[in-house]
C-alpha cells in the first residue's frame, strides 16, 4: 500500500479501476451514476464497494489485514442495508439493488477459494 494513502480510498480505487469499464458501450452513463451515487451514498452503496474493493486488494496483494478491513465495511453494508429495507422508498431504490448485488459478490468471492473468484473478473 501506499504510504499516506487511506487503505479505505484505496479499495475505492481498486474497485472503480478493476471492476468498473470505461469504454463504450459499457460504460457511459452506468459508471458515471456509480461514481457519482458512491461520493453522495451514506447507505449501504458506499459501504458495499469499499467492502468489494478491500476485498479485491486482499486477494491480489494477499494482505489479511486488508480482509479483515472488508469484512467490517461488509458488515457496516448489512447494517445499513437492513435499514435502508425498513424504509419503502429506499426499498426499492437502484442504489439498494446494487448494493445486494455487490454484497452477494462480496460473499462469494470471499466465502469460496480465491481460484474461484481472481480479481480480474468481478
Amino acid at each position: 500500500m501506499g504510504p499516506g494513502w487511506p487503505t479505505q480510498d484505496l479499495g475505492v480505487s481498486f474497485f472503480f479501476t478493476q471492476y468498473t469499464v470505461v469504454e463504450l458501450p459499457f460504460s457511459g452513463d452506468h459508471r458515471d451514476w456509480l461514481v457519482r451515487t458512491y461520493h453522495k451514498d451514506k447507505g449501504p452503496l458506499r459501504a458495499s464497494i469499499d467492502a468489494v474493493g478491500l476485498a479485491g486488494i486482499s486477494n491480489v496483494h494477499h494482505l489479511p489485514e486488508t480482509r479483515a478491513m472488508s469484512w467490517k465495511r461488509y458488515h457496516d453494508a448489512i447494517n445499513t442495508l437492513k435499514h435502508a429495507l425498513t424504509n419503502p422508498t429506499q426499498a426499492i431504490a437502484d442504489t439498494t439493488l446494487m448494493a445486494v448485488i455487490l454484497l452477494a459478490l462480496f460473499e462469494v468471492c470471499l466465502s469460496s477459494s480465491p481460484l474461484l473468484c481472481p480479481s480480474d473478473i468481478i
